[in-house]
């Protein structure tokens, strides 16, 4: 899952003179407050709460003036620190709670899943011992959540975040077993009182987490002081409920509350909240305080890098009053919202020796950027596919070569919101649940408090933004935004009048080309075309191009039994067992045929049988399976599978595989078989991460959209099909990725009603739109075809330089048999063009 393991990349960013001969690995202490404001540090600005602990981060350290949260609530928060992605692309992007609120009805929330590379692992494969201590929040009990599961060798705390809401539990668990607190009676973490008791004494127990968490922290830091770690001290402190030891909340004024809070709010009843707030907030920088002490009576200070952060925003309730703490400051919003309160947050990092000290940062970075840098910092290696940027550099206050152009967020509960921030500019979506349309505009610089909605005046700015905003959300099945997913459409563009981007590959007068197959080599510049002359059978033509699709050849010499061919042709790679590597090509009905090449297809061998069977578009792909051996699909209606057979109105599909290259093929296995839908003409893409494979499938009853089916075992078992949504409802779906993970799918568009329906057309989404049934980013005509639907069996290949070459056959002149012709773009292009698009 992980890649090789790279150098100590951090320690380029290093103040001069530090050691770096023989010193190890840093310690990593990074501390995460949950729901304190940007106003509620003495650092920040704070008058009533002294925080000098902390306070002496910023002087012996850095302070960050614009770090965001990667949300506004925390499990969100928590996936994307531990994931390195942001809100629009991580796992978890809400609290989705498991179980119940009362006792014995189950913890935790969503888990994480299993297949996300976390911090902690990249860490612990580094050598690192690492813990976690405090609130989990990111899957209960037995879990794949649970972070023993996801790369800590050590748990203390709360697994669920309901469990959280009292700081005197009657529970806390350690590793995968309950630790109890015998001294602690269970009461209800969310009463309301009509009228104020006698007392509050049955609101605290006697145990306090906060302190037994800590006392975990530091058993851990000494018993691994002998080597690298990396404690994740996510405390609790200062969510609600308002509980703290009755000497730490006597240390605050009682003037300060002139009434109790009863609970109106939610949570638990506070005789004096104010200044239990505060003494909440105090505990918190006394505790950061017993772990600098301690580091330094283990003289680790000099190799430990402490990072201090909030989850998100201070919390509109539980008896909070951030108006008398000017917990925010003058920002806008607060916990739950995308406004600046909500996710603008405290950030200060210490690093005795190497950090300089009394530094102020005003550069923008997020949460999901702490996954790269720490990496970077202990020389662990970092997985592709994040949003994070390592700004290890700005840590250490050296030059920073790459930076943020934007930030997004989005927040799927509530009111379900959405927000990017570019510089200084900000869009805010607040209410995409009842008013999708409404969208804000701020200029960040000269309106801090978002209070001067510019959405109006500056319309090309919103556009631009949302289209980044458009750009960044990929649809979630667990935590879905409808305004984004269920009712979005995909944008459609047009590319067919633009002259530029065509390259004609092969025309002859009066005569019918078609049905074409293409295959980029591995030098990753000359691709091979091969087609029939004539309407899916005929001589098989194979030309080459040398340039990337730009200029072609003329036709080559082949076999003389490829005019023999009864079918489309179909080509692919494969390397065998001992590493031979060949060019196959496939061509169809009965017997289905083979021909090979050794020497990317100079030479080719005549075509032979593979067997007593054949089919239709033999082969649909060939798919390179995870031990080697190969996959490959087609179809047939009963004529073609056995000599004599004949149509029976049923529509079968068929696997077959090769276990040395290709040369051989097992007897074909039925995968499904439908009469009342005729699936057919599969086109394979594998997920991101390659452990899933999905199959589009034409329907050719044309009663439905296109199908998809999925397998999570390399191909052993397949999912039943479903229909994929309208704008990816076709004919011969043809996909490859792009450098920046967006796929690209060509086909015949064949959707009832399209405006494009006949024409060749290209899809750009993400492999979760196809799981989910929803309509990707982009719909795009590649050529206007102007006979029917007799176009686009195409072939796509990609580029280096992120270049699609787009190839396929079509009926391009009125009047004109079809030929041959490539169309070529980037995705930069189409995003540009869809951009401008907006803005007419």
């Amino acid at each position: 899952m992980l890649g090789a393991l790279t150098t100590l990349l951090a320690f380029s960013a290093i103040e001069p003179g530090a050691p770096l001969q023989g010193s190890r690995p840093p310690n990593v202490i990074l501390i995460m407050a949950d729901d304190l404001g940007l106003g509620e540090l003495g650092s920040y600005g704070q008058q009533r709460m002294a925080t000098p602990r902390l306070d002496a981060f910023a002087e012996e350290g850095v302070r960050f003036t614009r770090f965001y949260s990667a949300s506004t609530v925390c499990a969100p928060t928590r996936c994307s620190l531990l994931t390195g992605k942001h809100t629009g692309h991580a796992s978890i992007r809400g609290n989705k709670e498991v179980g119940g609120w009362g006792l014995n009805q189950g913890e935790g929330q969503h888990p994480l899943p299993d297949e996300e590379v976390t911090l902690a692992e990249v860490l612990r494969q580094k050598g690192y011992a690492t813990a976690c201590v405090g609130k989990w929040g990111l899957g209960g009990p037995g879990s794949e959540g649970h972070p023993l599961r996801q790369g800590f060798d050590f748990f203390f705390g709360y697994l669920c975040q309901r469990q959280a809401h009292n700081y005197t539990p009657t529970h806390l668990w350690r590793n995968h077993d309950v630790h109890l607190l015998e001294r602690n009676q269970y009461f209800g973490a969310h009463q309301r009182l009509s009228s104020p008791p006698e007392t509050y004494d049955s609101f605290m127990g006697e145990q306090y987490a906060p302190e037994l968490m800590l006392e975990q922290a530091e058993e851990f830091v000494t018993r691994s002081k002998d080597k690298p770690f990396f404690l994740y001290f996510a405390s609790t402190i200062p969510h609600a409920a308002l509980q703290a030891p009755k000497d730490w909340v006597e240390r605050f004024p009682r003037e300060w509350d002139p009434a109790p809070y009863l609970g109106q709010n939610g949570y638990l009843p506070s005789e004096r909240p104010r200044a239990t707030y505060a003494a909440m907030i105090s505990y918190l920088d006394h505790s950061v305080g017993r772990l600098v002490d301690l580091v330094e009576s283990l003289g680790l200070a000099d190799d430990t890098l402490f990072i201090f952060k909030s989850d998100n925003g201070t919390a509109p309730n539980g008896g909070v009053d951030r108006q008398f703490f000017a917990s925010l400051g003058e920002l806008r919003g607060m916990k739950t919202n995308l406004y600046e309160g909500g996710i603008r947050v405290p950030f200060l990092a210490r690093w005795k020796s190497r950090i300089r000290p009394a530094r102020v940062e005003n550069s923008m970075w997020a949460t999901y950027d702490l996954f790269p840098t720490i990496a970077e910092i202990c020389g662990a290696s970092v997985p592709t596919g994040l949003d994070g940027i390592s700004f290890a550099p700005t840590l250490m206050g050296r030059s920073q070569v790459r930076k943020h152009d934007f930030l997004y967020f989005e927040y799927p509960e509530g009111t379900q919101q959405q927000a990017v921030i570019r510089g200084d500019l900000k869009i805010v979506r607040p209410n995409l649940k009842n008013a999708p349309e409404a969208v804000e505009l701020y200029d960040l610089s000269a309106d801090p408090t978002e209070s001067n909605d510019l959405a109006k005046q500056r319309p090309q700015a919103v556009r631009e933004l949302l289209a980044l905003a458009e750009r960044e959300h990929l649809p979630s099945r667990d935590f879905p935004i409808q305004a984004l997913d269920h009712g979005a459409q995909a944008k459609w563009l047009d590319l067919s009048q633009d002259r530029r981007r065509q390259v004609v590959v092969d025309r002859e007068e009066g005569q019918y080309l078609g049905h074409v197959s293409t295959l980029l080599l591995e030098d990753q510049r000359t691709i091979l075309a091969t087609y029939p002359r004539g309407h899916g059978k005929g001589p098989i033509v194979l030309k080459k191009s040398t340039n990337g699709g730009l200029t072609w050849s003329g036709r080559l010499p082949v076999p003389e039994n490829w005019a023999t061919s009864l079918e489309t042709p179909t080509v692919f790679r494969t390397i065998d067992p001992s590493g031979k590597k060949r060019l196959i090509l496939w061509s169809g009905l009965y017997p289905a045929r083979l021909s090979f090449s050794e020497d990317d297809g100079a030479n080719w061998t005549p075509l032979k049988p593979a067997g007593d069977w054949g089919g239709i578009v033999v082969m649909g792909f060939v798919e390179r399976l995870s031990d080697g051996r190969y996959l490959a699909m087609f179809h047939d209606d009963g004529r073609f599978f056995r000599a004599g057979g004949k149509a029976a109105g049923t529509f079968t599909l068929y696997k077959t595989f090769s276990s040395d290259g290709g040369l051989s093929w097992s007897f074909p296995e039925e995968v499904l078989s439908r009469s009342d839908v005729h699936l057919c003409e599969p086109g394979l893409v594998r997920s991101p991460d390659g452990k899933r494979m999905a199959v589009l499938l034409r329907e050719n009853r044309r009663l439905k959209n296109s199908f998809v089916i999925v397998s999570e075992d390399e191909g052993a078992s397949w999912s039943e099909p479903r229909e994929v949504a309208r704008e990816l409802t076709g004919d011969r779906h043809t996909a490859k990725y792009a450098p920046d993970g967006r796929l690209v799918i060509s086909f015949r568009d064949m959707a009832s009603g399209s405006p494009t329906h006949g024409d060749w057309v290209a899809w750009v989404g993400r492999f979760e739109d196809i799981e989910s049934g929803k309509p990707g980013q982009y719909r795009v005509r590649l050529m206007d075809n102007l006979q029917g639907a007799d176009c686009a069996y195409p072939g796509v290949e990609v580029l280096p330089d992120g270049t699609f070459v787009c190839t396929t056959y079509g009926h391009w002149e009125a009047g004109k048999p079809p030929y041959i012709v490539s169309v070529r773009f980037k995705l930069t292009e189409l995003d540009r063009l869809a951009m401008e698009s907006a803005g007419r």
